[in-house]
């Protein structure tokens, strides 16, 4: 019985945003009642942002799957909005000038 193993339930959270629900919503309901009814583990699975990590923990996710290129970007979280806006607006600049565009 599923009740009893020790099984992970894997909820697509990133296609439940893509229909527009709210998968933290969704997902901490699904995780509230197998953390209470079982020994399964819960993972939450295709991210489509690296906040998804945040909300994979404040959604009681025991796993979570990421692909690389958006593990990496997890750095960003120290950075302040205001340092992480001059960087991008840096970029934008900098991109402007390498393309020969005149003001």
């Amino acid at each position: 019985m599923l009740k009893d193993s020790n099984a992970i339930l894997s909820i697509f959270s990133g296609r439940i945003s893509d229909i527009g629900l709210d998968a933290a919503e969704i997902f901490s309901e699904i995780a509230k009642y197998v953390h209470e009814n079982s020994n399964c583990k819960v993972l939450w699975a295709s991210c489509r942002m690296s906040y998804d990590y945040v909300l994979a923990q404040k959604c009681n996710a025991d796993i979570i799957t990421m692909s690389p290129s958006l593990a990496k970007k997890m750095v960003l979280f120290k950075k302040s909005s205001l340092e992480y806006s001059k960087d991008t607006v840096k970029g934008f600049f900098n991109d402007a000038k390498s393309s020969g565009f005149v003001f």
